[in-house]
C-alpha cells in the first residue's frame, strides 16, 4: 500500500521508495497539477552561487520549487538528494526523456550508488 509522504518540520521528508516514486511518476506524466502548476515547480527560480558545494559537488545550476536542476547534454535533470552516515536518498527525473530513478539506500557507499546508476541511466536514455 502506498503511503503519503509526510514533511517533518519543513527540513525532511518521510516516506519509502515506492510511494516517492509514484510520486515522481506524476511529475513526469504531468499528473495533478495544471500545466502552469507544472511550470512554476520544474522552472528555474533561484541561481546556485558557482562557489556552492551543490553546484561543484552535484552539478546543480539552479533551484525550481524544491528540485534541483542539472543541465546534461541531453536536457535539464530534476534531482534532489540528501546524504548522512549510513544512509543516502536520492531522486533524477528527465522529464523531456520520461525516465528517473529513486534511490535510497542504508549504506556509506550509497553515493558511489548513486553516480553510477546515474551515468548507466544518462548513457542508456
Amino acid at each position: 500500500m502506498l503511503r503519503r509522504p509526510s514533511v517533518h518540520g519543513g527540513r525532511g521528508l518521510h516516506t519509502e521508495a515506492l510511494s516517492y516514486a509514484a510520486f515522481l511518476v506524476a511529475v513526469l506524466r504531468g499528473d495533478g497539477l495544471s500545466e502552469s502548476g507544472f511550470d512554476a515547480l520544474l522552472t528555474p527560480a533561484i541561481d546556485v552561487p558557482v562557489d556552492s558545494r551543490a553546484r561543484m559537488d552535484d552539478g546543480v545550476t539552479a533551484w525550481s520549487l524544491g528540485f534541483g536542476i542539472r543541465p546534461s547534454e541531453h536536457g535539464a535533470l530534476h534531482v534532489h538528494g540528501d546524504t548522512n552516515t549510513g544512509y543516502r536518498a536520492a531522486f533524477v527525473i528527465h522529464r523531456e526523456r520520461g525516465w528517473g530513478y529513486v534511490l535510497f539506500t542504508n549504506g556509506d557507499r550509497g553515493d558511489e550508488l548513486d553516480r553510477r546508476l546515474g551515468e548507466l541511466l544518462r548513457t542508456r536514455a
